[in-house]
């Protein structure tokens, strides 16, 4: 087998390669699922990588096909063997006994449904018992398992299926009214309906007192969420979340950033999810740049602070923390945001890696002004706003 890259393929590639057909396209991807199932950390933006390598070696050159994935794919010398197996085995078997299957055993026959592919990878689709007869797992086990699947790891031949499953979720959710607060300056207070009430079960005697706690209303958001290069990977199911959160909390402002700040609440004002984000995708956000945070902070303070900011607003941001501005700027613009605030949530999808640390210069100057730092890598985690904004 060649030990390097064969670089004259690449000159004698014709200028306009043909699209791959759709059958060779679907044989990357599984390749891709075959990895992942074996431990490999092959998620969205490995699995696109992995398809512009075969569109430049797959069909001319087979060796620099396999070493351009083993570079890309293997994280350690360690993972060679084990890859080299799985190649030679999937895409170059001796004879039929050699063929392995991207799914294994749980490969089911005959054509999948739509969104079967990611309906087995999360274990919420129908699975075969020894006999060969099938059993849908509960929908309870896969929306549980739906809710968990970080969106890094959500293969890319699965994302638009992935997006609307997450869409219906979405639409689903409830914001529940605010408990009522609780403490000794509520306690003298009488609820003299539920009083009444209660009494007719003592012929009118009213021989039990309820108070009445003062109900909490619900908070106003402003929401900012941070489209750079390193955000790329979650903005996608970022902006499908803010969309129905913006149509389930009685006022929300929505802004996205990179190195300028620009307000989107009236394109996630569409009805239908895929409008907004055409919408969206018209508008000059300097998608998947750089990132300054502070500045863009500070000029959603002194442009719009005094339109959207309230005493029972909570304003939340969206954000891995990845500045390239300075801490300082940070630091003064949640400083004046907290002083018009009720609080500020930190929603960062880096928080759910195992053993992150907050230690980049953005994130550590705004870590003293939060009053919520959550993760945000899952839906799970999205879902759980509701709690956390109420501080």
């Amino acid at each position: 087998m060649s030990t390097t890259i064969n670089m004259s393929i690449l000159h004698s590639v014709p200028p306009e390669i043909p699209p791959l057909a759709h059958a060779l396209r679907e044989k990357t991807v599984r390749f891709a699922h075959l990895l992942r199932n074996h431990g490999f950390s092959v998620g969205l933006r490995e699995t696109e990588d992995t398809l512009r390598v075969a569109e430049v070696f797959l069909c001319f050159d087979m060796d620099s096909f396999h070493l351009g994935l083993r570079t890309l794919l293997c994280l350690s010398i360690d993972q060679y063997a084990p890859f080299d197996e799985l190649f030679n085995r999937y895409w170059r078997p001796g004879d039929g006994s050699e063929m392995i299957s991207p799914r294994g055993a749980e490969e089911r026959r005959g054509q999948p449904r739509e969104g079967e592919a990611l309906l087995q990878t999360l274990g919420w689709a129908d699975r075969a018992d020894e006999t060969g007869e099938t059993h849908a797992t509960s929908g309870a086990s896969g929306r549980d398992a739906m809710r968990r699947v970080d969106f890094s790891q959500v293969p890319a031949a699965d994302a638009r299926e992935f997006s609307a499953l997450a869409a219906r979720l979405y639409r689903r959710m409830r914001v529940r009214r605010p408990s009522r607060l609780q403490g000794p300056d509520f306690k003298r207070r009488l609820h003299f309906r539920r009083i009444l009430r209660r009494s007719l079960a003592t012929g009118g005697e009213p021989l039990e007192l309820i108070y009445a706690g003062r109900r909490r209303r619900r908070p106003r958001l402003v929401v900012v969420l941070d489209v750079s290069g390193s955000m790329e990977v979650y903005s996608h199911f970022f902006l499908r979340f803010l969309h129905a959160l913006q149509h389930r909390f009685r006022k929300v402002h929505t802004f996205l950033f990179s190195t300028r700040l620009e307000e989107v609440t009236e394109a996630l004002a569409a009805r239908d999810v895929e409008d907004a984000l055409a919408a969206l995708s018209q508008k000059p956000m300097g998608w998947n740049a750089g990132t300054r945070i502070g500045d863009c902070v500070g000029q959603l303070v002194r442009s719009n602070g005094e339109r959207v900011f309230r005493s029972d607003t909570v304003f939340v941001i969206l954000s891995d923390g990845l500045d390239v501005g300075e801490p300082e700027k940070l630091a003064a613009a949640l400083r004046e945001v907290r002083a018009r605030t009720r609080g500020i949530v930190w929603l960062n999808p880096l928080l759910g890696t195992e053993g992150y640390q907050p230690l980049a210069r953005g994130m550590s100057a705004a870590l003293p002004h939060l009053d919520v730092f959550a993760p945000a890598h899952n839906m799970e985690s999205l879902l759980a706003l509701e709690r956390l904004i109420m501080i």
